[in-house]
């Protein structure tokens, strides 16, 4: 009896420590990767004239919390990717263009969804995006987009035709329709503080050269049924 109790004994204690085993090693088992989730993208504007500009925003998140890294592959057009948020130069008239967004984990997940951009005809405009500097944070929502036909109209702040920027963020796209043919000074002004004048946290940029204090305009010139591409990717902050 007493040999027959031991071994019952040790066969229980040996399924208890199994039993103990497979708990821990469930326990410590990962769980496998989960796909990135995309919840929408936006192109903004959807329509626009022949050889405009558009800017598409990616949301996405992953169930992992890992780091997300996107991609595009458009068919026509052409793009400049910043992360979940891309420019996207439209084609000539009459086009239906379509981008697919990758988005990864890197660790195997993926996921992909589409986006499409419609272009009509021909217009004379101006086009092209706009960037906050790298070491700024900043929003350029509603900048503002001046022509002028000469420099002392720079100077006293008479535009001959101004556009305001609807998108947000610190890298907007913008299209300037209606454009009369011709040759003129260009700038862009976020007044801040709408006191009508360049000062402290107003963002600006302009076509040319030159420092805040210091500005050298380029004309630029806007031929009939063309888009004119003026892209500034380094807006800058008054700091004075």
């Amino acid at each position: 009896m007493k040999h027959t109790f031991r071994k019952i004994s040790m066969l229980v204690i040996m399924v208890m420590a199994l039993s103990q085993i497979v708990v821990l090693q469930s326990c410590t088992k990962k769980s496998a990767n989960r796909n990135p989730e995309i919840a929408y993208i936006t192109v903004n504007p959807e329509s626009l004239y022949a050889n405009g500009v558009a800017k598409v925003k990616v949301v996405a998140s992953d169930p992992d919390k890992d780091n997300l890294s996107y991609s595009y592959q458009v068919d026509l057009g052409t793009f400049t990717a910043y992360g979940a948020t891309a420019i996207w130069e439209a084609p000539g008239a009459n086009s239906k263009a379509t981008v697919i967004v990758v988005v990864t984990d890197g660790k195997g997940g993926e996921t992909r969804a589409e986006a499409y951009l419609n272009t009509q005809g021909n217009a004379t405009q101006i086009s092209g995006r706009l960037l906050v500097a790298e070491n700024i944070i900043g929003n350029l929502l509603y900048t503002k987009v001046s022509l002028y036909n000469n420099f002392d109209d720079w100077l006293n702040n008479i535009p001959f035709k101004r556009f305001e920027i609807g998108d947000e963020g610190p890298k907007v796209a913008y299209n300037m329709s209606d454009v009369p043919a011709g040759t003129y000074l260009i700038d862009f002004w976020k007044d801040d503080d709408y006191n009508g004048k360049w000062s402290y946290g107003d963002y600006v940029g302009w076509k040319g050269s030159g420092t805040i204090i210091d500005p050298v305009l380029e004309s630029i010139t806007v031929l009939d049924g063309q888009t004119t591409m003026c892209n500034i990717e380094n807006m800058q902050v008054v700091s004075y």
